[in-house]
């Protein structure tokens, strides 16, 4: 489901202004606005294999530079279900903790075995890196 920035502007605040600090102290990317925000839902049997958020240069995706990650569930909501950065450090699950990194790095869901997890997801873009 996609959150627009008219109908939900104080989500769109408060993520760009988490990915903004983040990228202040940490990236210094240039950055020209986020993509919409999507809220993921992950069932049984649901997961997302390995990948990066970088897209394709002909993609809607293409641009991408940061991504982002937040916690809607109780870590104890659902079992397995993991979000993996760097092909092993599992992130924790606290509700509410957030994940902010560049959109090049690999990262996947662990396979869900029961339960349900809820995400808030989005992207922000900018001019290629060079």
């Amino acid at each position: 489901v996609n959150l627009t920035s008219k109908d939900y502007p104080d989500v769109y605040k408060f993520v760009g202004a988490a990915i903004k600090q983040v990228n202040d102290r940490q990236y210094r990317f240039g950055l020209s606005g986020l993509e919409p925000i999507s809220v993921m839902r992950y069932t049984e049997g649901s997961f997302f294999r390995d990948h990066s958020d970088l897209g394709y240069q002909y993609d809607q995706s293409a641009g991408r530079k940061i991504s982002f990650v937040a916690q809607l569930s109780e870590g104890d909501a659902y079992q397995g279900g993991s979000l993996v950065l760097f092909g092993e450090e599992v992130m924790p699950r606290t509700r509410g903790s957030a994940f902010v990194f560049p959109s090049w790095l690999p990262h996947r869901v662990e396979t869900l075995t029961g339960g349900v997890r809820y995400t808030l997801v989005g992207w922000t873009k900018g001019p290629p890196f060079s």
